[in-house]
């Protein structure tokens, strides 16, 4: 046990009481009292222990202290989020002492004298009688805290448009839960405009009710110019848009594909092979070969680009690529985990030219199930490169020419359609969820500006890549857990019985159940039941996005927890080398192993250190990934709105709160039609039947109902779009 676990271990002991540092230099005999200083100091510095005094100590959890990250409101309250606690921790604003939105922080819990000494100086000022505010409401519904330290910043640089100038310059950060406006002194504003969005280097956090100080550090631009809005979140989310140099001069250097690194593979060249994407893609990192087999089942073969072999561990490459962990996809561009040499060029699997590979073979019967499969290191070359518009036409519009153009072609691909059928319906036998949520897709100008949003559907092509890199994931993932050599697995919990009980609670009131299974335990099933009772019907939606919102979020891990929505036992990414680090970081360790390496307790031991980082790196940056391609879509939509103020949509409700009702439009656009401006009546909220009604009129506004709206306002920096009913 080292020291830091020993001092750890004394602290728990003392149950809730404070431990003097020289009763814990007595108990700890052997203790340097200097080394035993340092660690009490990085213990500290964690929000591991807290100091109970001078020189005195305590375990953060046991002295109703937590650590975790703030969720800022733009009102300026915010809760308290921990990783291993459900419920969250309400933080006036007064309480937050200079916190920001994302900081990780220490908070301490106040006890209930506090609390009630709070909601008496509430009553006393008479609040109770002409109504509360939003945040008193929350304060009485939540346990409260107070923040004592904060262990991290999350917000070193901001984005914002400079509301003011002169002497009194303030900016107003995009990132609205942020809750407060950054003061810029005269001298810090480098020419910028009021209106200017701009991008703020903090210099001095808030404290005793001053906002934060800064500078500005780059002018982005006005709002409405072309391209400031994805610059503005590029910045925002701290997005590497170039690479170093260095990095540069290693891809120009490794990406050549030599005879003698094709030798000791396996050869696949003579093997019809295809890939299946996009129109547009360019990083073409996955390649299939399917064959009949004799008793009905089928060898299907998944090539992915041996990025392994161009990215060595260590190298400036691998740094790189580790640091972004990720590719990130906005509407107008790629933000590549890779150099374009590697992700576009020799990496991408390319038709017509002889590429390395990393293939799993699959065996697989005729009721889906893998029956044997084995990985190796390949060298293929793709017979064809094939989009997913090219085979929908000819699987699902059945198009004469195009079936004529490729009669070697066609039953090969109406065999891929039927096993991703076989696959799928094994697949939904054992549970996996699909929410069916549309996703959204913006159109451009050849100028850049945008054209069109519409509504991006799943076609037969697409499923069927989905279905086949699902099953090579799998069938890589339980491989190595068998093996016992540690790996990084693509992880989603199930989801924690206090949300499914507030999802039962919501929902049932609507007539639905969730059944458990004997042990009493949800199961992917229960969740997938339900979601079949309510399809078609109005509330299908809002059903789905509950049952969603009480889902954990996936992430990496070194432990085989399962695939919740997947339903199945064990999971990995593997097929995506160059977007994503995980699918290369499992490559290095699948091509370890072919290889004899990963032997040994030693290595091994450093193999698990090494997959415990990437998974926490890689999870990370996935958040981000997501965050920022959700914002910049949304920003796109907000610009597109923008050009048609005034203009009369059909759309559907698709969600209903007290503050008014959502209207989801056909192009996947959403807005709010605020209860204020339904002023042919007074409109009640009925919660638990999801509508607003009026007093005097009966009018209702339901989930699910179809409505006329008109476009009434579009706020660019909050990303929001503000619809009226048309009558």
């Amino acid at each position: 046990m080292d020291l830091q676990e020993q001092i750890i271990g004394l602290l728990r002991e003392q149950q809730r009481k404070p431990l003097r540092f020289q009763k814990m230099l007595y108990r700890l005999p052997e203790a340097d009292a200097g080394d035993v200083a340092a660690v009490l100091s990085a213990l500290l510095e964690s929000g591991v222990i807290e100091s109970a005094g001078h020189k005195r100590y305590i375990l953060a959890e046991e002295g109703n202290l937590l650590t975790g990250k703030i969720a800022g409101n733009e009102k300026g309250f915010a809760f308290l989020r921990c990783e291993n606690r459900e419920a969250d921790i309400f933080l006036a604003a007064k309480n937050l002492h200079g916190a920001l939105h994302n900081d990780t922080v220490v908070v301490r819990i106040f006890d209930d004298k506090e609390t009630g000494r709070s909601s008496r100086r509430r009553r006393k000022r008479g609040d109770n009688r002409h109504g509360r505010h939003r945040e008193e409401k929350l304060a009485e519904s939540h346990q409260e805290g107070t923040v004592v330290k904060v262990l991290e910043r999350a917000n070193e640089r901001i984005v914002g448009v400079l509301v003011s100038g002169g002497k009194t310059a303030f900016v107003t950060p995009d990132e609205r839960k942020l809750g407060t406006d950054i003061y810029i002194p005269a001298k810090f504003l480098h020419k910028a405009k009021v209106g200017d969005k701009v991008v703020v280097q903090i210099l001095a956090w808030a404290q005793k009710g001053r906002s934060p100080e800064g500078k500005i550090i780059e002018v982005l631009g006005k709002e409405q110019t072309p391209g400031v809005d994805m610059m503005s979140i590029i910045r925002q989310y701290d997005l590497p848009l170039e690479f170093p140099e260095g990095v540069l001069a290693e891809a120009d250097r490794v990406a050549v594909i030599r005879e003698e690194d094709k030798v000791g593979r396996e050869d696949w060249r003579s093997v019809v092979t295809c890939t299946i994407d996009g129109d547009d893609a360019k990083d073409l990192d996955d390649a299939i070969s399917l064959e009949s087999l004799g008793d009905g089942g089928w060898e299907l073969g998944v090539h992915i680009a041996d990025v392994g072999h161009y990215v060595p561990i260590r190298s400036q490459l691998d740094r790189e690529a580790h640091n972004r962990a990720t590719s990130v996809y906005l509407p107008d561009r790629v933000i590549p985990m890779l150099p374009t040499q590697l992700s576009n060029d020799v990496c991408s699997l390319n038709a017509g030219v002889d590429r390395l590979a990393l293939s799993c073979i699959m065996e697989i019967d005729s009721s889906g199930k893998v029956v044997k499969h084995r990985i190796a290191e390949t060298v293929v070359n793709v017979d064809r490169r094939l989009s997913y518009s090219l085979l929908n036409r000819a699987l699902v519009d059945r198009e004469k020419s195009v079936i004529a153009e490729n009669p070697d072609w066609y039953p090969r691909w109406q065999m891929m359609e039927q096993l991703a059928a076989v696959l799928r319906e094994k697949k939904r036998g054992r549970g996996a969820l699909d929410f069916n949520f549309p996703e959204t897709k913006i159109l451009f100008h050849e100028d850049g500006t945008v054209k069109d949003v519409v509504k991006r559907t799943t076609s037969v092509a697409e499923n069927i890549i989905e279905e086949f890199m699902i099953l090579a994931n799998e069938t890589v993932a339980q491989d190595f857990h068998r093996k016992k050599i540690p790996f990084l697995y693509r992880i989603h919990e199930k989801p924690d019985s206090e949300k499914i009980l507030g999802l039962e609670q919501t929902i049932g009131p609507w007539g639905y159940t969730i059944r458990k299974n004997k042990d009493g335990e949800i199961t992917p099933k229960a969740i997938g039941n339900l979601l079949k009772k309510a399809a078609g019907k109005r509330e299908e939606k809002l059903v789905q996005i509950l049952a969603l919102r009480s889902m954990k979020h996936a992430r990496y891990s070194t432990e085989a927890l399962g695939h919740f929505g997947l339903a199945s036992k064990y999971y990995s990414h593997f097929t995506s080398p160059i977007r994503r680090y995980p699918d290369l970081a499992i490559h290095r360790v699948i091509k370890d192993y072919l290889h004899g390496g990963n032997r040994g307790e030693d290595v091994l031991a450093k193999l698990q250190n090494r997959m415990s980082e990437y998974a926490v790196q890689s999870s990370l940056r996935e958040k981000v990934a997501e965050d920022s391609e959700r914002d910049a879509v949304k920003a796109k939509c907000c610009l597109y709105m923008s050009d048609h103020i005034g203009e009369v949509y059909d759309g559907t409700i698709s969600g209903v709160t007290g503050y008014g009702f959502y209207v989801e439009l056909e192009n996947t656009v959403e807005g709010l039609v605020h209860v204020n401006s339904l002023i042919d009546d007074h409109y009640d909220f009925i919660e638990n039947e999801m509508l607003l009604r009026g007093s005097r009129t009966y009018r209702e506004y339901r989930l699910g109902d179809p409505v006329e709206i008109q476009v009434k306002y579009v706020d660019m920096e909050r990303k929001l779009i503000d619809f009226i009913i048309n009558d």
